[in-house]
């Protein structure tokens, strides 16, 4: 299936409002929260299937359970990547364990060009205007510089740069997939498998508190052994989590008031 125009206008529209304004409150709050698992069925619904969409998007974020924002620095753009995956595989039958291996490349290069984009340099123009409308005393200035201003031209950069990946990178993409050979996609398959495994790997180091363990483990063999949803799982760790936190309180307490005596 052929991706129109208006289809790659709608994704790239998407992947730009969801992923390019985060300085633009109310949305800036939004997109705190937006992950390749919470935007990718809407692109799946733009292109005609948004359960397959959610799936691939919830795929790709196990490549990287746990990536972080230090000084405004990403390790990986899993949007970018979810942006461009998810139409090779609803649009041109891309298989879903190969297109996730394609993805853990893409999301660290597109990354990286992200850090180095062309809106880094309007900053040069941006604290100059602050800095004037600041001494000026016009905060209604300064809010619309330091937040609407960034957030209108770095959606602009995000949305062209979406654009120009799912327009070109399809087409192309489908050309080279068709001249890959069987067997170095099976390989892509086989690296795709231990992808999540590498995602939870990263998980528990992050963890890193033996005390957390266990429930990490109760939470696989209930999942495993007994059958149960991710949806109860999730229940009982909220349960056991709240729980958790009720005893530390209590303890907190107990040693305030043994100190207090």
């Amino acid at each position: 299936m052929e991706i129109t125009l208006i289809q790659v206008v709608l994704i790239s529209l998407i992947y730009a409002l969801f992923h390019g304004n985060g300085g633009l409150p109310p949305i800036g709050m939004i997109t705190t929260m937006v992950t390749p698992f919470t935007f990718s069925w809407l692109i799946g619904a733009v292109l005609g299937d948004w359960k397959q969409g959610l799936i691939i998007g919830a795929t790709i974020q196990t490549i990287n359970m746990t990536p972080v924002i230090i000084g405004g620095i990403t390790t990986v753009d899993l949007w970018y990547s979810a942006t461009l995956v998810i139409p090779l595989v609803i649009s041109y039958g891309l298989d879903i364990t190969a297109a996730v291996a394609i993805a853990a490349p893409v999301a660290v290069i597109a990354n990286f060009l992200g850090q180095i984009n062309i809106i880094g340099l309007f900053d040069l123009v941006y604290v100059p205007l602050g800095d004037k409308a600041a001494a000026e005393g016009n905060w209604k200035k300064l809010l619309y510089v330091s937040h609407v201003l960034p957030a209108v031209l770095n959606t602009a950069f995000k949305f062209v740069v979406a654009f120009m990946g799912v327009y070109a990178g399809t087409a192309a993409t489908s050309l080279i997939i068709n001249k890959i050979p069987e067997s170095v996609m099976l390989g892509f398959g086989a690296a795709a498998g231990l992808m999540p495994a590498v995602g939870f790997a990263m998980f528990l180091a992050l963890i890193g508190k033996m005390k957390f363990l266990p429930y990490f483990f109760v939470g696989f063999y209930l999942v495993k052994f007994a059958g149960l949803s991710t949806i109860v799982i999730g229940l009982i760790g909220l349960i056991l989590g709240f729980i958790y936190m009720l005893n530390r309180e209590g303890m907190n307490d107990s040693e305030n008031l043994i100190g207090g005596n």
